[in-house]
């Protein structure tokens, strides 16, 4: 027998939007006479609740919901359980894998947490400590950079919180900050101007990354390129003769 799951969230006054942002939505009536009229107005970030991304989120130029037919959204679905997950578990590859079968390039899988359930109106930790933190911030620690092996051990524990936010997930920011200290430390180490040793690490395009994805739009050579020329730090030729689509 078919049912309806209902997966809206009830928003309001006591509503915030991810920390990033940290926006209360608000609520404002108004009223016109004579007799009764009403008309509301709600300021919000659109990331408030339940939400659908559109790849302009992330990238310009890309699609919006007006882009996107209909049949992306309508149609049958594989429920992936991963309710047992606690709070900060990572959604491992080999955990989905398990549960998809016979997984196909353009169906829709819906990934099964509760965490609405467990902890929404709970803010900020509706937003830090889901199941997907872990996974996000192991999956972006070798930062912009090719590092042939990588073996990772994330540990989720309260600290006094350096600043961060969300970058595309929770758990980049500290990611980011790690790696581009070890740099400085290995840089400093061995002698090398850090500048460089950025420069002959950084992802080339056609190169595997950790989750054996194919590099396809590296471009930290020439931001690296185009920042040193900007606070005045002077490259070596070899340095500036560098690109994303060399042979490295």
């Amino acid at each position: 027998m078919s049912r309806i799951v209902d997966l809206t969230v009830t928003v309001g006054p006591e509503t915030l939007s991810p920390p990033s942002v940290n926006k209360r939505l608000t609520l404002t009536s108004n009223y016109r006479g004579p007799g009764y009229w009403r008309a509301s107005s709600v300021d919000m970030v659109l990331h408030t609740g339940s939400h659908v991304d559109f790849s302009l989120h992330v990238q310009e130029g890309g699609e919006t919901a007006a882009d996107v037919p209909l049949d992306r959204f309508c149609g049958q679905a594989m429920v992936l359980d991963m309710s047992h997950l606690e709070p900060d578990e990572p959604i491992t590859a080999a955990a989905v894998a398990e549960r998809a079968g016979d997984l196909r390039p353009g169906d829709i899988v819906l990934v099964r947490t509760d965490w609405t359930e467990k902890m929404w109106g709970n803010f900020p930790d509706y937003h830090r400590h889901s199941p997907y933190g872990a996974q996000k911030h192991m999956a972006n620690l070798p930062g912009p950079y090719s590092i042939p092996n990588i073996w990772v051990d994330v540990y989720c524990v309260y600290t006094n919180r350096q600043p961060s936010s969300a970058m595309r997930g929770f758990g980049v920011t500290e990611a980011s900050f790690a790696i581009e200290v070890q740099m400085d430390k290995i840089a400093r180490a061995i002698g090398m101007d850090p500048w460089e040793i950025r420069l002959i690490n950084a992802y080339r395009n056609g190169q595997m990354k950790p989750v054996r994805k194919i590099m396809e739009d590296a471009t930290l050579v020439e931001t690296l390129q185009a920042a040193a020329k900007l606070v005045g730090h002077e490259l070596s030729e070899q340095m500036l003769a560098m690109n994303s689509n060399d042979s490295h």
